[in-house]
C-alpha cells in the first residue's frame, strides 16, 4: 500500500530554500523543486506556531479546531485558571488526520507534532510529543556552564528541572500526571580533571570528556524512579576555568505512546533532545555546538521513521522539527538587514547551515519512499525581521483605557481592577465587562463606546517616527468569521500588525521604538514580504500522482491555504477528509489523470 510522509519544518521559508538550493548546498530541496509541485502558503491569522500546525492537522479553522492561540484561554476565564496549552490535544476541538486514518484502519506514526498528545488513538504511535508549549517530557533543559576546576578535586554542579508544568507520562491503561515537586528533584554532578580529560560524575556510570568534544551519553535516576539521558561538551579551557554545555535531560523510557515503543526506540535511535542546549547566538563555540546537537536529533528523526517503516509498519507518518524557526528568530534580521545594510556573513550561514541540516533529513526520507509514497513538506508560516517594536499594553495606558500595576513595576502589568481593557492574548483585546470578565468594570451600556474607543486606539495609532501604522487591522467579534474566528475562545478585538512591526516592550517609556536584533512571525501579516524573505508558509509534494516541475502562480491563482494539507493527505491515503476540514485538495498540485477523489464511495 502507498504511504505518505508529512515531513513539517516549522517556519521554513520558500524564498530561502529556491536561493541555498540555487547555491547547490540543497540537493534534495533540489529534486523535489525539479520534480515536484511547490507553492507558497497562507498560514491562517495569526501565523502562529500551534494555530497553523492545528491547522495543517485537521483542515479546520481556528473558530473550529479553538488553537488560535497559545493556550485555550477565554474572557470569561477566572483569574487564577491556568490556561492549558494548545500544543495539548486536550485543547483541540477538531479531528486531526492521524484520527481519521484510524477509524480507516490505517496506521500513522506521529513525531513531536503539536495537538497529538495526551489523546490515544487506536493504530497511532505518538513519540516524543510536544504538549507543554514547545516541551514535553523533558526533565530538565541544557545549560552552560564557567566553572573553576583548578585539579583533581571535584565541582559540584546541581541541576533541577525549572519546568512549572506538570508532566503527563503514558501508561500502559491511559495517562498519569506528574507533579512539579515529583519532577523537581535535584541531579547533583561533580567535574574534576583527570589527566587531560574531565570526569564527570552523577551519571550511572562516570562521563569522560576531552577538550572540544562531546562525552559519551549517560544515565541519571531521578527519586520518583525516572531515568534520562544526559551528556557534556568541554568547549574551551581558560586557564583554572572550563566551559561546559551540558545537554537537555530526556526520558529514555515512556516518551511514547504507546509508552512500550519507546524501549524499541532508544535502542535503534539512542537518546532525544526537544530543543539545543544553549542560544547559538551566544559565540562561535555555541554556534557549533547547537548545529551538531540538531545534526544530532536530525540523525534520531530519520532512523526512527526508517526503523518504524519495518519493525510497526505505517501508512501516515507525520512529524514537526522545530529548529529552522528557532535559528530564525535569533538571526533572520541580520542576514535580512533593513535596506542599505549589508547581510552578516556569520548570521547567513548559520542559517543556511541549518537548512542544510532539513535537507539532510529529507535526504534520508528520499531513500525511504518507494515509487508509490508521496512525500508533503510543510511550514506552518514563514519569517520576517522585527524593525520596530509597538506595545499595545502602553497604547491602551497611553490613550486612558488601561492602567499600569504599580506593584508590578518596571514590568508592563495591567491592573484588571481598573482597566476598562486589557490585553487577552499578543493579537486580542477584551473589553472588562460586567457580568462576563470576573471583576469586569465597564458597565453593558457602556461596551460599545468602550469597544470603539479601543478600535480607534489601534487604527488611529501611528509611529512618530516613520509615519506609518503599527496596525494593519482590527476586527470587532460580528466580524472575526471573516479570518475564521468564532466560538468563546475569541477576543473583543482581533488585530495584527502591518509589515516590519512587532508586539513587545520598547527600550524607554514609549509605546513605539526601534526594533530588538530578532525575528518573528505571529505579529504580522501572513502576506508580508522582504527582499530575502517572506512571512509565508511553503508547501512542497513529491510523488507517482504528482505533478514534475509545478510551482503555481500566486498572483493568478491565488495561495495554496494551510487548510489544504489534510485533505490532500486524505485524498493520497484514499480516505476522506477529517470531519470538520474546511480546504480542498489543491487539484493543481496533481497530474491530470488522478484529479477525482478516490474516496468518493467511502462513507465516513
Amino acid at each position: 500500500m502507498s504511504r505518505v510522509i508529512v515531513m513539517g519544518v516549522d517556519a521554513m521559508v520558500l524564498p530561502l530554500v529556491k536561493r541555498f538550493a540555487g547555491e547547490g548546498v540543497l540537493p534534495n530541496f533540489l529534486t523535489v523543486l525539479r520534480h515536484g509541485a511547490v507553492s507558497e502558503a497562507l498560514s491562517v491569522v495569526p501565523p502562529y506556531t500551534p494555530t497553523n500546525w492545528a491547522t495543517i492537522a485537521t483542515g479546520a479553522l481556528p473558530g473550529r479546531h479553538g488553537a488560535g492561540n497559545w493556550t485555550d484561554v477565554t474572557m470569561r476565564d477566572a483569574r487564577d485558571r491556568v490556561p492549558r496549552s494548545t500544543f495539548d490535544a486536550r485543547a483541540l476541538n477538531a479531528e486531526p488526520i492521524w484520527v481519521t486514518a484510524s477509524q480507516h484502519g490505517l496506521k500513522s506514526l506521529v513525531i513531536t507534532y503539536p495537538g497529538s498528545y495526551p489523546r490515544r488513538v487506536p493504530g497511532t504511535m505518538v513519540v516524543a510529543p510536544l504538549y507543554r508549549g514547545l516541551t514535553g517530557h523533558v526533565l530538565a533543559r541544557g545549560a552552560s556552564y564557567r566553572l573553576c576546576v583548578p585539579n583533581e578535586h571535584p565541582v559540584d554542579l546541581s541541576v533541577t528541572s525549572q519546568i512549572t508544568d506538570p508532566a503527563i507520562v503514558p501508561t500502559e491503561d491511559g495517562h498519569r500526571e506528574i507533579t512539579q515537586d515529583e519532577n523537581n528533584t535535584a541531579i547533583h554532578f561533580t567535574v574534576a580533571r583527570e589527566g587531560t580529560h574531565l570526569l564527570i560524575r552523577g551519571t550511572v556510570k562516570p562521563l569522560v570528556v576531552a577538550c572540544g568534544q562531546w562525552s559519551s551519553w549517560g544515565e541519571v535516576q531521578y527519586a520518583n524512579g525516572q531515568r534520562g539521558s544526559v551528556r557534556f561538551k568541554w568547549v574551551r579551557q581558560d586557564g583554572p576555568y572550563v566551559t561546559l554545555i551540558r545537554s537537555e535531560i530526556y526520558p529514555t523510557t515512556h516518551f511514547t505512546d504507546p509508552p512500550q515503543l519507546a524501549e524499541r526506540i532508544y535502542d535503534v535511535a539512542g537518546p532525544f533532545i526537544e530543543h539545543p542546549a544553549v542560544v547559538a547566538r551566544d559565540d562561535d563555540d555555541s554556534m557549533q555546538a547547537v548545529l551538531e546537537e540538531i545534526a544530532d536529533q536530525i540523525n534520531w528523526y530519520a532512523t526512527v521513521i526508517e526503523d518504524t517503516a519495518t519493525s510497526h509498519p505505517w501508512q501516515l507518518c507525520m512529524f514537526h522539527w522545530h529548529w529552522i524557526d528557532t535559528a530564525q528568530h535569533t538571526f533572520l534580521a541580520a542576514l535580512d538587514p533593513e535596506e542599505g545594510q549589508e547581510p552578516d556573513p556569520r548570521a547567513e550561514e548559520f542559517i543556511r547551515r541549518s537548512y542544510q541540516l532539513a535537507d539532510d533529513l529529507l535526504g534520508r526520507l528520499l531513500k525511504l519512499m518507494t515509487p508509490d509514497d508521496h512525500m508533503i513538506i510543510v511550514s506552518d508560516h514563514g519569517h520576517v525581521p522585527n524593525r520596530r517594536i509597538a506595545s499595545i499594553a502602553r497604547r491602551l495606558v497611553e490613550v486612558g483605557l488601561a492602567v499600569f500595576d504599580a506593584r508590578q513595576y518596571p514590568r508592563d502589568v495591567i491592573d484588571r481592577t481598573r482597566s476598562a481593557v486589557y490585553v487577552l492574548s499578543p493579537h486580542e483585546l477584551a473589553i472588562n465587562l460586567q457580568g462576563r470578565n470576573e471583576g469586569g468594570i465597564v458597565s453593558p451600556a457602556d461596551y460599545e463606546a468602550i469597544l470603539q474607543q479601543a478600535m480607534d486606539a489601534l487604527l488611529d495609532w501611528k509611529d512618530e517616527e516613520t509615519g506609518q501604522r503599527p496596525v494593519a487591522y482590527a476586527l470587532p467579534a460580528p466580524h472575526q468569521p471573516l479570518l475564521g474566528y468564532f466560538g468563546d475562545r475569541i477576543g473583543d478585538i482581533l488585530f495584527l500588525y502591518n509589515p516590519g512591526y512587532s508586539w513587545g516592550i520598547p527600550q524607554g517609556k514609549q509605546a513605539i521604538g526601534p526594533g530588538d536584533g530578532t525575528a518573528n512571525h505571529g505579529a504580522q501579516l501572513p502576506t508580508t514580504r522582504t527582499n530575502r524573505t517572506s512571512n509565508l508558509a511553503t508547501v512542497m509534494a513529491l510523488g507517482p500522482t504528482v505533478r514534475s516541475g509545478y510551482e503555481r502562480n500566486v498572483a493568478m491563482e491565488g495561495y495554496v491555504s494551510l487548510t489544504d494539507i489534510a485533505p490532500l493527505v486524505a485524498y493520497l491515503l484514499g480516505i476522506p477528509e477529517p470531519r470538520q476540514c474546511r480546504g480542498t485538495v489543491p487539484w493543481d498540485f496533481l497530474r491530470e489523470n488522478n484529479r477525482q477523489p478516490k474516496w468518493s464511495r467511502v462513507k465516513h
